[in-house]
């Protein structure tokens, strides 16, 4: 099963590595899925 970030990792062809990524929106919960999901492809997440 592909994860939401391995979805849009395929889209844009980019390398996983030595990005860093902000996750920002008021609703908590998402923010803290996305970084879930993000941090288990690799990325470094920070959510505000």
């Amino acid at each position: 099963m592909k994860t939401f970030a391995t979805n849009i990792l395929n889209t844009i062809k980019m390398p996983v590595t030595n990005y860093r990524i902000l996750v920002v929106d008021d609703e908590e919960d998402l923010c803290e899925i996305l970084k879930f999901n993000l941090e288990a492809e690799g990325f470094d997440v920070d959510t505000a």
